[in-house]
């Protein structure tokens, strides 16, 4: 069953670094979705699902929230996402399911975080994300 809600009510959107945006959308469950856009031109997840069609592939980890200390702060599952495409992975999406609404200072906190899930050092701007393999980038 798909529940229509109003975007308006229940969907905010944050930017950071002018480019990064986090949504929290709250589902029909009550629990909230906060999806956070990172970038990184690898994924580090050995254990991951992906599915494909042809030579395009989505890939899917979860990340159990207490390897980051964020189980008390509401988060009940963490979701990474990537792709798959002639031989490149890419990291795109990092997703977190809530019990509760987040705070701003939280939403703050989980883009911050998102980055250190995937592997990288907190972002300066945009366009320097350190990320390792930016290091070898002409």
């Amino acid at each position: 069953m798909v529940n229509n809600v109003s975007a308006m009510e229940n969907v905010s959107e944050y930017w950071f670094l002018d480019h990064y945006r986090v949504i929290v959308a709250r589902l029909a469950s009550g629990k909230y979705l906060l999806s956070v856009d990172v970038y990184r031109r690898n994924w580090v997840f050995e254990e991951h699902d992906q599915v494909c069609i042809k030579d395009y592939c989505l890939l899917y980890a979860e990340v159990d929230p207490g390897r980051y200390d964020l189980a008390d702060k509401g988060v009940s599952k963490i979701i990474v996402t990537g792709f798959k495409y002639d031989g490149r992975k890419e990291t795109i999406n990092v997703r977190y399911i809530m019990d509760q609404q987040p705070t701003y200072p939280l939403i703050e906190r989980l883009f911050y975080q998102s980055w250190r899930i995937i592997g990288c050092g907190q972002p300066v701007s945009a366009w320097e994300t350190r990320c390792p393999e930016e290091k070898n980038r002409v």
